[in-house]
C-alpha cells in the first residue's frame, strides 16, 4: 500500500481525508514554542498576547487572533 500525504501528514486515515491535519493547522498548541512564535508572528503581537488570548477563547487560531486585535486596538485607543 503506497503511503499517502496531504499537507505534510500522512493520510492512510480510516476514511483516507486530511480533514484532522487541516483541522489542527487553524489550533494554537501554546504548549509549542515554535508554534507559539510562528503565530507571535503572525498575528504581530507578544507571546505572553496569544497565552492570555488563547487561555480566555481557546486554541482557535481565527478566535485567538480576533481577541488579540480587539486588545490591541482597546490599549492603543486607551494610549497605553
Amino acid at each position: 500500500m503506497r503511503e499517502l500525504f496531504c499537507c505534510g501528514v500522512s493520510m492512510n486515515t480510516a476514511n483516507g481525508s486530511c480533514v484532522a491535519a487541516q483541522e489542527n493547522r487553524a489550533r494554537i498548541d501554546v504548549g509549542d514554542a515554535h508554534e507559539l512564535r510562528y503565530w507571535a508572528h503572525r498575528f504581530d503581537c507578544s507571546r505572553a498576547e496569544i497565552i492570555r488570548a488563547e487561555n480566555q477563547v481557546g486554541p482557535n487560531a481565527f478566535e485567538v487572533e480576533r481577541c488579540v486585535r480587539h486588545v490591541g486596538a482597546k490599549i492603543k485607543l486607551q494610549g497605553i
